[in-house]
């Protein structure tokens, strides 16, 4: 087991790049490594920013979250997976 404290988890996080006719998007793909309802989580990323939970991909093995979000975001424009608001007005 892992020295985690009590409520913590502990993910180890891969990389994928889907390279589409908008440019490069970063797949985030989690493993849960501690307790988690989810072993495996999916997130499209652009530099720090996480897309929208309808775009994220879980399962119970690697190749089912990814997949799962892959599908998701198929034809989805990346200007739209990645909705960022302008704080300053």
């Amino acid at each position: 087991m892992y020295d985690v404290q009590s409520g913590d988890s502990l993910y180890r996080v891969t990389l994928y790049e889907v390279y589409t006719g908008e440019g490069p998007v970063t797949i985030k793909l989690q493993e849960a490594l501690t307790e988690s309802v989810y072993k495996f989580t999916a997130v499209p990323c652009n530099h720090m920013v996480e897309a929208e939970e309808q775009y994220v991909g879980r399962g119970s093995s690697e190749e089912e979250a990814l997949n799962l979000c892959l599908r998701k975001i198929r034809n989805v424009p990346v200007s739209q997976l990645f909705y960022i608001t302008n704080a300053g007005g």
